[in-house]
């Protein structure tokens, strides 16, 4: 808890402490284009609410150039706006997934978003249509996976929850395809 405050009210006097956090977060991205000049499909951005939470979004909007990164730059975008509004992950992929079916073309996004309570340390993982994540525990590589459809494709968004109790020194590595495309380190067959 933070330092205790005091104040009068209705001829009383109050004592309130406010909770501090007791987590912070370290957070690096990267990305880079195809290499035939292409953009990159890929969005990334790192999100602080206000509100204790912290968020990670990848979106990976599907196919390639142009379009691709057209539909991840519009619904990192998008996604930004409703979690910094305190939205729900589950409402505001619920909206992103609505709005990019009534698009007249096809156009959907994989999304993996990371929200971690930095109070508690309680974290979720969503991912719909995403690469597998990695949770770094000491020496130990935990897979982080799940089948689904990106958002844009179905008329109900499949996004699947992962939740984790974080310590301290974990560390969580997203990526969307192409970081690990044999899956050799969910196999156990590669260690980073």
């Amino acid at each position: 808890l933070g330092p205790p405050m005091l104040y009068s009210e209705n001829g009383g006097t109050c004592l309130e402490f406010v909770t501090r956090r007791r987590f912070s977060v370290s957070f690096g991205a990267a990305r880079s284009s195809a290499e035939d000049g292409d953009p990159c499909g890929d969005s990334i951005c790192r999100i602080d609410n206000g509100d204790d939470y912290f968020y990670a979004v990848i979106c990976d909007g599907m196919g390639q150039g142009k379009r691709a990164a057209f539909a991840s730059g519009v619904s990192i975008g998008f996604l930004r706006q409703m979690l910094e509004a305190k939205m729900s992950v589950e409402t505001s992929l619920s909206v992103l997934n609505a709005w990019l079916r009534a698009d007249r073309e096809e156009c959907s996004v994989s999304i993996d978003i990371l929200k971690i309570d930095l109070l508690n340390g309680k974290a979720a993982i969503y991912k719909s249509g995403a690469a597998a994540s990695y949770l770094r525990r000491g020496k130990e590589i935990f897979p982080i996976e799940s089948e689904g459809f990106p958002v844009g494709i179905l008329k109900q968004t499949a996004a699947i929850r992962t939740d984790l109790d974080l310590r301290a020194g974990d560390v969580i590595m997203m990526g969307s395809d192409g970081i690990d495309p044999d899956c050799n380190v969910a196999r156990g067959r590669e260690v980073w």
